[in-house]
């Protein structure tokens, strides 16, 4: 039997020894994690091993908010 290379959530997370999505879904949240498809909802295997292996490589870069903005009104 041959074992399908893209994964959608609930399947990613049983991967990944995760018995519930909705706890996989908010921590991959903080992650940048590649997604797949043309809908965007698989997630491929190898980027979930490696993942697993070392997190810290897809942490989400969040843009700072610059403390000196103010939106000027016209």
């Amino acid at each position: 039997m041959v074992e399908p290379e893209y994964l959608n959530l609930k399947n990613a997370a049983y991967y990944c020894g995760y018995s519930n999505a909705r706890s996989f879904s908010k921590l991959i949240s903080d992650y940048d994690l590649p997604k797949y498809g043309p809908r965007r909802n698989m997630y491929k295997k190898s980027v979930l091993d490696e993942f697993m292996e070392s997190p810290t490589e897809f942490v989400a870069v969040k843009p700072r908010k610059r403390s000196d903005y103010s939106p000027v009104t016209v």
